[in-house]
């Protein structure tokens, strides 16, 4: 076997140690609490799990372009160096939107925040308090749910994916979203090129004019990295489409898979307009004024109205003050909830 073929785990396992003894070693600024500064679930179940992501995109890299592309097409060739480029921009792109997936905040409750204006003036009207939640403490908003996860109440909270290492919420919806369109477009991007060499390629090919497929070669290395690739680009290919479907569904419904859960619940109210077009309720997850590469790559989504889309204010705004104003004239603080 090739010394190439020690290359990718070998540069994967050299990129996941750096930005873990990164993260070891200024650990003190990493985690989901109140008071750290940078986003980081620090469990260890989970890291695994998210280095275990890189690793396996890293092989598909190496994997379809040393034996898939190269040898078909060659590396000097327009085809040759079209495919390369097409292939990893999917899964750099991918492999991107993991990374800011798990280091972005997916709309944590801070500790002091409090309801706005129309929702203290709703429950005032029916003769109720706002939302505490027990278990964090904090004022707990109408479409927010805690994920015990991250130990915090997470606004438009989807799920807990051990992929991402992250709570899936509305601050890194845009990122999940990338990373399960581009793994899923790099899977079958090389799922295809596969079968267009395997059934287009000939065994009586000439071998100083023609190409012959891996399985006509004595060498056994080039098949089982192509069975490996095949294997993992139909598992992966698979997983990220059917998680795209869904992310996509409740995008155009505007309701989480938490949401979907609850509604068996009469009692419980989703705010939100279902009679949006997509697009519209898009712009809660690339932001309110996005450009075309808003739409594709992941860049940092920004709102104009971010305490109306999160559902709560931060002491010191303009909404606060209102708020305080009305807890105080009708003297009500917080109903606890679960």
């Amino acid at each position: 076997m090739p010394l190439t073929a020690l290359l990718c785990p070998l540069w994967s396992c050299v990129s996941n140690s750096v930005w873990l003894s990164w993260v070891a070693t200024h650990r003190k600024h990493y985690g989901t609490t109140f008071n750290t500064k940078t986003w980081l679930n620090t469990d260890p179940c989970g890291l695994f799990t998210a280095c275990l992501t890189q690793f396996f995109i890293c092989g598909g890299a190496y994997m379809g372009c040393v034996h898939l592309i190269w040898p078909w097409l060659g590396r000097n060739t327009f085809s040759g160096i079209a495919n390369t480029l097409v292939f990893l921009s999917f899964l750099f792109t991918g492999g991107l939107s993991h990374l800011k997936c798990m280091f972005t905040d997916p709309g944590a409750v801070p500790k002091d925040a409090m309801p706005l204006p129309q929702d203290v003036d709703e429950a005032n009207q029916q003769g109720k308090r706002p939302r505490k939640c027990q278990r964090s403490g904090t004022y707990k908003p109408p479409r927010a749910h805690f994920d015990s996860g991250v130990q915090r109440n997470v606004i438009k909270m989807d799920h807990h994916c051990p992929w991402v290492n992250n709570t899936v919420g509305v601050g890194n919806h845009k990122y999940f979203m990338l990373f399960c369109m581009y793994v899923s477009l790099a899977s079958w991007y090389a799922i295809a090129l596969m079968l267009i060499m395997f059934f287009t390629g000939s065994c009586n090919s000439k071998p100083t004019t023609e190409f012959k497929p891996p399985h006509c070669k004595p060498k056994p290395e080039s098949i089982i990295f192509l069975v490996l690739l095949f294997i993992e680009s139909a598992l992966f290919g698979l997983f990220t489409l059917c998680m795209l479907c869904d992310q996509v569904h409740s995008v155009v419904t505007n309701k989480t898979y938490i949401d979907r859960l609850k509604e068996k619940d009469k009692s419980h109210k989703v705010r939100g307009n279902y009679c949006k077009t997509f697009f519209a309720h898009m712009r809660e997850v690339v932001g309110d004024n996005p450009n075309v590469f808003d739409w594709v790559l992941p860049t940092r989504p920004r709102w104009k109205d971010m305490e109306l889309l999160y559902g709560f204010c931060m002491p010191g705004s303009e909404r606060s003050r209102h708020v305080s104003f009305r807890l105080l004239s009708t003297n009500r603080e917080y109903i606890e909830e679960p």
